[in-house]
């Protein structure tokens, strides 16, 4: 690049500023992200001690060895239903009509199952 090419006044060319401000601020803004300091190991158990209570007591949530709601029975049941079709799909038309077949009686006999479970329990 010739000196002699460039005008005497490009130093006034506000282009020519902002792209130096640009580069300043940015250098700063790296800077200052990087000089930033760890929390405090106190900051960090004071953080856990003014967790706010569960919306559920945990002496109210459902026992995992009891049996399942009929809404989420009903849902597991679906959901097998539909992973044994998905697998049926990869089988011969013959046998996938054995197969669906016997994904929806599994279906229906967990719905079934599940009778007792649905409507109002009162």
């Amino acid at each position: 690049m010739d000196p002699n090419s460039i005008p005497a006044d490009w130093y006034l060319n506000p282009a020519v500023w902002s792209y130096g401000f640009a580069t300043l601020g940015f250098a700063a803004f790296m800077l200052l992200g990087a000089c930033e300091k760890a929390p405090e190991a106190g900051a960090v158990e004071q953080a856990d001690d003014s967790l706010p209570q569960p919306i559920i007591p945990p002496s109210e949530v459902a026992d995992p060895s009891e049996r399942p709601s009929y809404e989420v029975g009903i849902a597991t049941a679906a959901a097998n239903r539909n992973r044994a079709k998905e697998n049926c799909a990869e089988k011969s038309e013959r046998l996938r009509a054995m197969c669906e077949a016997d994904a929806d009686a599994a279906f229906a006999s967990a719905q079934a199952g599940l009778e007792d479970l649905r409507g109002n329990q009162q």
